[in-house]
């Protein structure tokens, strides 16, 4: 029991211990060595081999002992198995270089001398994707962990510096704020206000803060979409073009039946108050010049549809001509036209903001209201061109939740609209609807 207590290879905290799990076919690492990734790679093996208690086999702190020492046998045991690890953590083309060095110390400072040398190349490619990273379509951790990877590995390559001075300290802030601002650059315009908030403190924040609170406010953002007023859902939606009069608020959302004139066969109106029979009344033909090509009605069911259709066969071939002619067309965001003028439909939602008019001759979703928007991205020097050949300008794009079945993609953001406009086409393309053309209605 007493040569057994003094044996080195039997005491659980030296090197010299091998649990019964630290066996030759173990692997150390996620990702072999090769000839690119040698910083990231020793961070790992040390960290493994530290925890295995055998980092002194590679840094040279327990040499070799000579073959009459009592702890020869264990020491060799130890070194050998060790070296396996390393086997198992190189790629195969390096493997047949180290096969034959004798100890784990050796094959470590082979590797060092070959592969830790600065890489320039790699260093401009990370800086370069540094520079380039944007957050897009990606949630906030993904972005941050992107970012992370990058910069981790970027450091590899700086050199470690031991002082007692203070100096070192000041050193470290200040590339924490380098992590930080690159972090911040990266996020999209919609974080701007949370952005502005960090960038006002002094100091700056450590990046794991940062982190945290750009988090909560994409967490809070979620909510407020989701807890905004339910839209409209439905499976089929029906529009048809009403090319008599125009409607009119009052009748909207209700569904009481209208009564039809009998002189007439206009909805709205009796016999006695016809117009036609009684007159019209002052200012009327003045208050109703409006052209009424985009106006229909609506009802506040699932089904949304108008009183009649006037469209002939020819008509409606003709539109389906217009509407082939102009799905081939392409669009582009630096040269943006959109015409306002073409056949509208008008889908009844709970309140304006909500109020959709879907335009078959418009080339671009368009939105006036931000808080709509799901993502948002500000943009500059764009501008939409109307009909009257006045240009408004382009303030963003974004998507749009309608509902579960409507997600709208690249929607412009124009505070000069008092409405929302739906192009057709994209409409169909990006929810992958069925457009059918019926006698009188329009089914998606």
């Amino acid at each position: 029991m007493a040569d057994q207590a003094k044996d080195p290879s039997q005491d659980v905290s030296n090197p010299l211990f091998l649990h019964h799990s630290d066996g030759p076919g173990l692997v150390l690492t996620s990702q072999p060595l090769d000839h690119k990734n040698y910083t990231t790679w020793s961070r790992a093996m040390q960290v493994a081999l530290f925890v295995k208690n055998k980092l002194a086999f590679i840094d040279g702190t327990l040499p070799k002992p000579a073959s009459t020492d009592s702890t020869f046998v264990a020491w060799n045991h130890a070194n050998n198995v060790v070296i396996s690890w390393l086997y198992n953590s190189v790629s195969k083309d390096i493997i047949t270089s180290i096969l034959f060095a004798s100890t784990a110390q050796e094959i470590w400072h082979d590797l060092k001398t070959r592969f830790s040398k600065k890489n320039g190349s790699r260093i401009f490619q990370l800086r370069r994707q540094l520079m380039s990273l944007h957050q897009g379509m990606d949630d906030i951790s993904t972005y941050y962990t992107k970012l992370k990877s990058i910069w981790e590995e970027l450091s590899g390559y700086k050199p470690t510096f031991q002082c007692t001075c203070g100096g070192l300290q000041q050193l470290q802030s200040f590339t924490e704020s380098e992590y930080v601002m690159s972090f911040l650059m990266g996020l999209n315009d919609s974080i701007s206000q949370i952005r502005g908030q960090i960038l006002l403190s002094d100091p700056l924040p450590s990046i794991g803060n940062v982190f945290s609170l750009v988090l909560q406010d994409e967490a809070q953002r979620e909510i407020a979409v989701t807890s905004s007023p339910p839209v409209a859902n439905s499976d089929n939606i029906v529009f048809t073009v009403n090319s008599s009069q125009p409607a009119t608020s009052r009748n909207r959302f209700t569904k009481k039946e209208r009564p039809r004139c009998a002189h007439c066969n206009i909805l709205g109106h009796t016999k006695d108050t016809c117009y036609k029979l009684v007159g019209y009344p002052p200012n009327y033909f003045k208050n109703h010049t409006t052209n009424t090509v985009n106006q229909v009605t609506g009802s506040s069911d699932n089904v949304l549809t108008s009183q009649s259709s006037n469209l002939t066969p020819d008509q409606r071939q003709q539109l389906i001509n217009f509407l082939t002619n102009q799905m081939q067309a392409d669009t582009t965001l630096d040269a943006i036209t959109t015409n306002v003028t073409g056949i509208c439909m008008n889908v009844a939602l709970d309140n304006n903001y909500h109020t959709w008019i879907i335009d078959s001759g418009a080339t671009s979703h368009i939105c006036c209201f931000k808080h709509l928007f799901h993502s948002y991205t500000a943009i500059h020097d764009s501008h939409v061109l109307l009909p009257n050949s006045t240009k408004v300008k382009v303030e963003g794009i974004g998507s749009i939740k309608i509902n579960d079945d409507i997600f709208l993609h690249n929607v412009f953001y124009i505070t000069t609209f008092r409405f929302n406009l739906l192009y057709f086409l994209t409409l169909i393309n990006e929810n992958s609807f069925r457009f059918t053309m019926e006698p009188n209605s329009f089914t998606l």
